[in-house]
């Protein structure tokens, strides 16, 4: 069975982890002139944990109350209706009301409980932008050796992959329908795009495909913080501190060097992004206050 490096070896290989003293901040989540901010706790001495993070919600840059506040996680998420998704250290899916009695869902008005869905999760969650369809990898205690992928549909959950291990970072289209992920299972990781009750197609450039040894397209590792984006024509993710935009067959259409954490921005055909840049200005661990919208490009031919 082929192990992947957990997610705290990797944010350490990365230069993600930080002192007590100099501790990151990124960007898990953003919508309109909302944001969710979280800062990389420092790792025990002598230890290999799952990634720590304190996570909180910035409207106008400046940090709001919420039921986030203080709480530890490994990951977090902000849904359209005022809850939020998160996943401890622990690989807990967990579920709540940002502010109790802020949302109707009969489920979590007037309640501040936090609600587990799911156990031995890992990694980043994919939302459609209703919030209605969720989708996560998990693994026999968090081991994401072992990792799947799984769906979430209005409170149901099913699984999608099997014998896709190890497998990370899911997105999911705004319908539902269709699903993105990356495996490794062949040897080298591969993105994948799987449309609902059938099976998954490797995107790789042109017709070839990876067992022939060719080098794949660029995906996602397994430390990513933000889930990639899909719409019906493209495919957007994080890799190596730039942006990436595909088309649904993988082949890229931009780069968007020194940019992070992207979000669908709310007018039509347009991307957010943040920038990756330590110089006057920026937030602490170089992540820019406000985000840039950028047009999306052209679809190949």
């Amino acid at each position: 069975m082929r192990s992947v490096p957990s997610s705290s070896a990797l944010a350490v290989a990365l230069g993600l982890v930080a002192s007590a003293a100099n501790a990151q901040t990124l960007v898990l989540d953003a919508t309109g002139d909302t944001r969710l901010v979280a800062t990389i706790q420092p790792a025990p001495e002598n230890g290999d944990p799952a990634l720590h993070l304190s996570a909180h919600v910035e409207r106008h840059g400046k940090a709001v109350p919420t039921a986030l506040d203080g709480r530890d996680v490994s990951f977090a998420r902000l849904l359209p209706d005022g809850r939020f998704l998160a996943i401890t250290p622990a690989g807990a899916l967990q579920i709540g009301a940002l502010r109790p009695g802020a949302v109707s869902d009969g489920a979590v008005q007037n309640d501040d409980r936090v609600f587990t869905l799911d156990t031995g999760v890992f990694g980043a969650v994919g939302t459609s932008p209703d919030g209605r369809h969720w989708v996560y990898c998990k693994g026999a205690g968090g081991d994401t050796a072992d990792g799947e992928v799984y769906r979430i549909d209005d409170g149901r959950v099913r699984r999608v992959t099997s014998g896709m291990a190890p497998a990370w970072s899911p997105a999911i289209s705004p319908d539902g329908r269709r699903v993105v992920f990356v495996s490794a299972y062949s040897g080298v990781p591969v993105l994948y795009v799987q449309d609902q009750d059938a099976a998954p197609v490797a995107l790789v450039n042109g017709d070839v495909h990876p067992q022939r040894g060719v080098v794949p397209v660029l995906a996602p590792t397994p430390d990513a913080l933000t889930p990639p984006l899909v719409s019906a024509d493209r495919l957007v993710f994080e890799a190596r501190g730039s942006v990436h935009i595909l088309d649904t067959r993988g082949h890229t259409l931009r780069v968007l060097s020194g940019r992070v954490s992207p979000f669908w921005a709310e007018a039509p055909g347009k991307l957010g992004v943040f920038v990756l840049d330590g110089s006057a200005g920026r937030q602490p661990g170089g992540v820019s206050t406000n985000p840039e919208i950028v047009d999306l490009p052209p679809k190949s031919r």
